[in-house]
């Protein structure tokens, strides 16, 4: 991991071209840059994450005064990180942002581009917290091609895997027709379906915006009841050979039990 610091302090500058840039540094590592800003004893910083990529170059330093700023860091020379690439349209850039306040009270740990076969199409971005919390971030340009790996498959546009200490939190399905993490599945019946499924112990709660199919293999079940506003509905649902399917109609926070 490499990391660059870059504090917002009151240097005088105006130039305003390329020799801003005082650090040069090509690198395959995964890197972190982090902004620090200090006023009246209260420290708040905004960390950036770069996912490693071969053949990349960053620059820091300091950059020309914004003029827009609130006062007065309008009159400030402005802290700057450049990452530089050859071929991004083919490889584009993957960071995530983090604002905090207090040293080290970051969440976000680090950054992994899980996935590398369709470059600049598909991107499956696994996000590291602390106190071993994950997400996993899928993003594709073409939301009828599957893709997929040993523990998840997804078809859509946008998703995301959140576990916790590696047990299913949520699936959330931003745009598409079907995501799933080992035995748990949702799928929608178009390709702008939306769903976000919560996992807990005995329970499961389910927003969706159209007819979602939730599947879970091993498990089995007697009833599968859903409670909206205080009103419970069973619903039907089939046995799937090693587990069971049932589909939940158009809801918010929706409660489902499985017994």
């Amino acid at each position: 991991m490499v990391y660059a610091a870059l504090s917002l302090e009151n240097k005088d500058s105006t130039n305003y071209y390329l020799n801003f840039y005082l650090n040069k540094d090509t690198t395959d590592k995964s890197v972190v840059g982090l902004f620090s800003l200090k006023e009246n004893e209260d420290n708040r910083y905004m960390q950036i994450l770069f996912a490693g990529e071969k053949g990349r170059t960053f620059y820091t330093g300091e950059g020309p005064k914004s003029g827009t700023a609130d006062t007065p860091y309008r009159y400030m020379t402005t802290p700057t990180l450049v990452c530089r690439q050859q071929g991004a349209w083919k490889r584009p850039f993957v960071a995530v942002y983090e604002p905090f306040r207090g040293s080290n009270h970051f969440s976000v740990e680090s950054i992994e581009n899980m996935d590398h076969s369709h470059p600049g199409q598909f991107t499956a971005l696994k996000v590291s917290n602390k106190g071993g919390s994950k997400q996993i971030v899928l993003q594709s340009l073409d939301s009828g091609k599957l893709e997929r790996n040993k523990d998840w498959s997804f078809l859509g546009n946008f998703g995301i895997i959140s576990l916790e200490k590696n047990k299913l939190k949520y699936l959330y399905l931003g745009a598409g027709r079907q995501l799933s993490w080992q035995q748990y599945s949702i799928e929608s019946g178009s390709s702008d379906g939306a769903a976000n499924v919560i996992f807990n112990d005995k329970s499961l709660i389910v927003s969706c915006n159209q007819e979602t199919t939730i599947s879970i293999t091993g498990s089995i079940a007697k009833s599968v009841t859903m409670e909206t506003d205080g009103k419970k509905t069973q619903l039907a649902f089939s046995k799937t050979g090693k587990g069971i399917s049932f589909k939940v109609p158009a809801v918010m926070n929706a409660v489902i039990a499985i017994e």
